[in-house]
């Protein structure tokens, strides 16, 4: 606590000093040692400006540091200049300091810089009548107040501001340009230091063949291992698999009022939760790891968010009613050497079955491998591959957003993002890219497509459908921007001839124009023009304020209109990629074969249909709203789409 000691004279007393401080001819300094907590050092400030004093020379990084700590000070030098000396702050000066604008629950502070007098009083003589010598006799004496032109000074600027509520950031760097303006301007003069963000808990693989191309994430205080290369990495009895690397905690921050701002508290994460069958969590050198307890092949679980250790799956006995009947797998790899019987469900992620398949199966965006063939059963697997080394007959085959390899495909239904086929025999495919050796009978849609030989089967030819935007659609989109940036245009048009109405009053357009020559130079004012000037300002203070709205809005128009001609550009670019490499070839023709053009939204290689029957009928309509490309049984096809 700061004291003052009684004293007669007009200057306030120096107070007395506080232990922690160390007040010598060569300046202010703080003893570390001796100062209790950043609490102390505040009341000692708050004492000091609330009594009429300020510091001269402040170090005010110094200052801060000591008021509001974000890390402990060093105390290998425990003596810290603070200050050149501690100096009274007279009344007169404080009255130069206006009142400050606290913004946004204390994230920063505005201050209205304008020039600044200091008024002091002079008593001047009142003169009679001349005498019968001429002289004028003093009669008596009138006060005169003068106001003097000063600048505002930064240690008493920071000592004002502190007893006005503006305790923390204030930004001395630019407080001398500020002070040296000519005109009075609203600026920014402190600004909150916000809370340094911690880091969550998270997981570190500490198993050498495990991939790494992504790390567990931590979703609601769980591990989510979404990311981890799904996979089953062989590994040994007592191998570390993955160690937790603690949270850290963030600092706290400051608001210009001296709020403490506290950062959020950074997400954890038990390892408990992690663990799985075949794994143990154990502490070594106090780190947390998670270990293998058998020899076996990693699974991380997505749905429990898990990672656990078990054995292969290999099966031998086929699947049926009498051996497992359906599978719903949730290991990574499943390996069937038997038959799969018809009517029998295997669903999983990568699978790979070695003998035929005759019921269905089901993957995870997985890859499903059939070493023989695939009758009359089906295989799904969104997103993932699906390859059939032998022959695929009588059965839907889909990986939508994947790819599709057969051998040799009859009566199939087939989709994917991508497909080949070596042989294909009375199919239905649809597919963005498609690639045939030989077709015959075979109705298929696609983006790029591409034949070696193309055949008719019995009553069926090869029917090759191109998929290309719909234009009407580009051009709707395209008309909508249009109209939406004439419309932006013509308010920024408005908004200009109001600025022009607005600056053409008489009285502030010459305020204008006077104010424009000073800036530039082209005039300078005396004393008492610049007095006159900065009244003339402040009556135009309502219009200036005025006309800086409307230049706001004006260019906040101005940004919507760039923003929306970006969101064009984009949408442009798009319309020409969709609109690109649509190809189809056919390097033989050998029997009747049709190529013809279907418009989808934006040439999306998706036939909307609530069946396969329907899609089938689609693939194998011809239809006058379909351009033509080809229609012969002999000959060859090499044709590719142009954009309108």
């Amino acid at each position: 606590m700061v004291t003052i000691i009684s004293d007669q004279s007009s200057s306030p007393t120096l107070p007395i000093m506080p232990a922690f401080i160390d007040d010598r001819p060569e300046g202010v300094f703080v003893n570390l040692e001796k100062l209790p907590s950043e609490w102390n050092f505040r009341t000692f400030v708050n004492d000091l400006f609330a009594q009429g004093f300020r510091f001269e020379e402040l170090e005010y990084s110094l200052f801060l540091k000591l008021a509001y700590p974000v890390e402990p000070l060093s105390k290998e030098d425990s003596f810290l200049l603070l200050a050149k000396k501690i100096v009274p702050f007279p009344s007169e000066r404080k009255v130069l300091y206006k009142e400050v604008r606290v913004m946004n629950h204390g994230a920063h502070a505005e201050y209205m810089f304008e020039p600044v007098f200091l008024e002091h009083t002079e008593k001047e003589p009142v003169y009679g009548e001349p005498d019968e010598n001429g002289e004028k006799p003093i009669t008596g004496y009138e006060e005169q107040v003068h106001a003097e032109p000063t600048h505002l000074d930064l240690d008493e600027f920071i000592a004002a501001m502190w007893m006005k509520g503006v305790r923390y950031g204030i930004d001395i760097h630019a407080f001398e340009p500020r002070t040296e303006a000519k005109n009075a301007h609203r600026a920014v003069i402190a600004r909150e230091l916000p809370p340094t963000p911690g880091r969550d808990a998270e997981l570190k693989e500490e198993y050498s063949e495990l991939h790494r191309d992504d790390s567990p994430l931590i979703r609601a205080g769980i591990a989510d291992l979404r990311r981890f290369k799904n996979r089953f990495p062989q590994i040994s009895e007592g191998q570390k698999i993955v160690r937790k690397i603690p949270r850290i905690l963030g600092k706290p921050g400051y608001s210009i009022t001296g709020d403490v701002l506290e950062p959020i508290v950074p997400k954890d994460l038990n390892m408990n939760h992690v663990s799985g069958p075949g794994t143990q969590v154990e502490v070594i050198n106090g780190e947390q790891y998670l270990l293998s307890t058998i020899d076996g092949f990693l699974t991380l679980d997505v749905k429990t968010n898990q990672i656990s250790v078990t054995v292969k799956i290999e099966n031998t006995e086929g699947i049926s009613t009498r051996t497992t009947g359906d599978l719903y797998l949730t290991v990574e790899e499943f390996i069937e050497h038997g038959e799969v019987q018809e009517g029998r469900v295997v669903e999983g992620k990568n699978m790979r079955f070695s003998s035929g398949v005759f019921g269905s199966l089901i993957s995870d965006g997985g890859k499903i491998v059939i070493d023989d063939s695939l009758a009359g059963g089906s295989a799904k697997s969104d997103g993932g591959t699906i390859q059939i080394k032998k022959r695929a007959s009588n059965s839907n085959i889909e990986a939508l957003g994947g790819s599709v390899e057969i051998n040799y495909a009859e009566n199939c239904f087939i989709t994917a993002q991508t497909v080949y086929i070596g042989h294909a025999i009375n199919c239905d495919i649809v597919a963005r890219d498609l690639r045939i050796d030989i077709s015959q009978g075979c109705a298929m849609a696609g983006c790029n497509v591409d034949i070696g030989v193309a055949d008719i089967r019995r009553d069926n030819i090869t029917q090759v459908t191109i998929f290309i935007p719909d234009m009407a659609d580009f051009h709707q989109r395209n008309a909508k921007y249009d109209a939406a940036m004439k419309e932006i245009q013509l308010d920024i048009d408005d908004k200009l001839e109001e600025i022009k109405a607005f600056k053409s009053e008489p009285e502030f357009a010459k305020f204008l124009s006077l104010m424009e020559m000073i800036q530039s130079g082209k005039i300078k004012l005396s004393p008492a023009q610049e007095q006159n000037f900065n009244q003339m300002q402040r009556m135009q203070r309502g219009n200036i304020k005025g006309l800086e709205r409307l230049v706001t809005e004006k260019n906040a128009i101005v940004t919507r209109l760039a923003e929306k001609r970006k969101e064009y550009d984009e949408f442009k670019k798009m319309q020409e990629e969709l609109s690109s490499g649509r190809v189809c070839k056919i390097a033989k023709v050998t029997g009747s074969t049709l190529v013809q053009q279907m418009q989808t939204p934006y040439g999306i290689a998706k036939i909307d249909a609530p069946s396969t029957r329907e899609i089938r009928n689609i693939l194998r309509t011809r239809t006058a709203s379909r351009l033509l490309v080809f229609a012969d049984d002999r000959g060859s096809v090499a044709w590719s789409y142009a954009s309108p």
